[in-house]
């Protein structure tokens, strides 16, 4: 069980070098109720690691050292191979929950993990990202019970150790469905992830993460919560910090970017046909739809060598005969091993590349 109470003093020493939040920085405990009487609402914490000893401790204090009164904290490791487990096992008798043995990737941690905790708020912590002080707090004085279901505040980016000189990203508003749907295809900016939490109800309505997607996962998300209905309440306050590094799976390769497009174009057509399961698509998502097809066919053309891609998307668009769950089965890099592809949600094909680094 996690000790509440726990502050700077009362978690381990401080490693040599270290100083600043999260190391010797102490907000002090809580209030008992929040300021306006009602009790603190419970928040679960999963923070999904693999091989990320290098910051694991860090984003562990800066979770800790919230010191929110009613809190679950749990991290899953995927089986690391480096020294992730000597630090978990340093922090133990605070963590709700941990272990690390091998999984299928960051979503099954979250799954996982989220399944674990007893809060009615579900927020993740990626093990290179920090939660910045209060910032838990901030959320569960924010929180209106059985109206809020997504909350959305700032995130600080930065390189390397966390300081308050890095660049803050605001949401700014409230983004409809077909702006969220528009920005997953087109990588425009919305939300960074670690500012981002959301009610239980909601999480468990929409069915958590889609297990076979490892970086599209969060984006994903985003757009099942507003075909669901779900609006985000945006905060101005800074929640947290996103750290930017070399070993993000984001950044390390062109094969995990190629997959990165794969997996975004996958999400926003898996959205599209739930809605239309049930009602009949907004004209602007129509478009949006057929701009996707568009942007998938043009990308198979080039891919395969074809001489006219755009012919190929004029008739693709058209005819309507390949769709773009066809597309997508056949859009592979040919020279490609198959030992190494990983099947994408569809159900059909292979895509390269899958990586279960839990990083951002």
């Amino acid at each position: 069980m996690i000790h509440q109470s726990a502050g700077v003093a009362d978690l381990p020493p401080v490693p040599a070098g270290k100083t600043g939040w999260p190391w010797d920085n102490d907000p002090g405990p809580a209030s008992p109720v929040r300021p306006d009487g009602l009790p603190w609402p419970r928040i679960t914490v999963v923070t999904p690691s693999f091989n990320q000893a290098r910051y694991l401790e860090e984003a562990i204090r800066s979770v800790l050292l919230q010191r929110y009164p009613a809190l679950d904290y749990i991290v899953m490791d995927g089986g690391s191979t480096d020294h992730s487990r000597a630090v978990l096992m340093k922090y133990e008798r605070w963590l709700t929950f941990w272990r690390s043995r091998p999984d299928s990737g960051q979503s099954q941690a979250l799954n996982q993990g989220m399944s674990r905790g007893r809060g009615g708020i579900c927020g993740w912590l990626n093990a290179d990202d920090l939660y910045l002080p209060g910032a838990l707090r901030t959320v569960g004085a924010a929180w209106v019970p059985e109206c809020t279901h997504w909350l959305a505040g700032a995130v600080r980016k930065g390189k390397g150790r966390y300081t308050e000189c890095g660049a803050v990203r605001h949401p700014g508003r409230v983004f409809s469905l077909e702006e969220l749907l528009r920005a997953v295809v087109l990588r425009e900016p919305t939300f960074v992830q670690p500012e981002v939490f959301l009610s239980r109800d909601a999480w468990n309505t929409v069915g958590g993460l889609h297990e076979s997607l490892h970086y599209a996962l969060d984006q994903h998300l985003w757009v099942k919560l507003s075909a669901a209905g779900y609006t985000p309440r945006v905060l101005n306050q800074c929640l947290a910090f996103f750290r930017v590094h070399g070993a993000q799976k984001t950044r390390r390769s062109v094969r995990g970017r190629v997959r990165g497009v794969r997996e975004r174009y996958w999400a926003v057509h898996d959205v599209l046909a739930r809605i239309e399961k049930t009602e009949k698509l907004p004209t602007g998502c129509h478009r949006l739809q057929r701009r996707l097809l568009g942007l998938t066919a043009l990308n198979l053309a080039r891919r395969n060598g074809w001489p006219d891609p755009k012919t190929v998307v004029r008739g693709i668009i058209s005819d309507g005969v390949v769709t773009l769950l066809d597309m997508m089965t056949v859009c592979h890099n040919p020279g490609e091993r198959k030992r190494e592809d990983t099947v994408l949600p569809y159900g059909g094909g292979r895509v390269a590349g899958a990586d279960s680094r839990y990083s951002g």
